[in-house]
């Protein structure tokens, strides 16, 4: 996609938040009136307000998630941000928000690096909903994503109680149109589709930053998928 597109998207999303914010702003000023004005109510216009404030935060959050995106520019950035943006948006998400057990991890120390915002959004979305399409059916639903910063190293972990790949399959999940889940014009309703391009895609988008990728996983067993980026060390003398 290219850049004059992103910039159409950014408009359309700005323009969007725009007209949500509006009686959202309406929503929260009639609450607060009801509540001073009958007392008795304030427990349910409290709740008004804080479905409103929530509301808020999340349509910021796909604001501030668009103006980033649109970037081409490689900037200083911040992993455990870009995690944290992807898994606020997922809240979304009501399989997500409801039925996956989500431990999160992020290192404080996490160093910051040169990058482009979406090479990294993109690649990580991509592999926690191939993450989330695993446990579709599975029993138990946990997803458990991990930053650290170690030898000159990031390393981003996201792991999933999923279905698992299988030895031979794992040898293909970076080719292009390989995808062990049905097309989508054959999927069924609710079911997970792919198109086998996820990954290739992660591979694409992060290839510059030179990462190393250590993927395990077996059948019924789940998936760990751990990224190692190099930090380059800024020259003190």
């Amino acid at each position: 996609m290219n850049e004059h597109k992103l910039a159409s998207i950014g408009q359309l999303v700005a323009g969007i938040v725009h007209n949500l914010k509006n009686p959202l702003n309406v929503i929260l000023g009639y609450a607060g009136l009801l509540k001073m004005d009958v007392p008795e109510a304030a427990e349910k216009c409290n709740q008004i307000i804080g479905a409103a404030d929530n509301m808020t935060r999340i349509i910021q959050n796909i604001l501030d998630k668009s103006r980033d995106e649109q970037s081409m520019e490689m900037k200083s950035l911040n992993l455990n941000k870009v995690l944290t943006d992807e898994l606020n948006f997922l809240q979304a998400d009501p399989f997500f928000k409801h039925r996956v057990e989500k431990v999160v991890e992020l290192d404080e120390s996490l160093p910051q690096i040169a990058g482009i915002y979406s090479d990294f959004s993109q690649s990580f979305s991509n592999i926690i909903r191939n993450a989330l399409d695993a446990m579709h059916k599975t029993d138990r639903k946990g997803l458990t994503v991990k930053g650290w910063y170690e030898n000159d190293y990031i390393f981003i972990k996201i792991e999933d109680t999923g279905e698992g790949i299988s030895e031979d399959n794992l040898k293909h999940i970076f080719e292009p149109y390989f995808s062990t889940k049905p097309a989508i014009c054959e999927s069924k309703e609710g079911e997970p589709a792919g198109t086998g391009l996820g990954l290739f895609m992660v591979q694409t988008l992060l290839k510059k930053y030179n990462p190393e990728y250590d993927i395990r996983s077996r059948p019924g067993e789940g998936t760990s998928f751990i990224i190692k980026i190099p930090v380059q060390k800024r020259n003190t003398n």
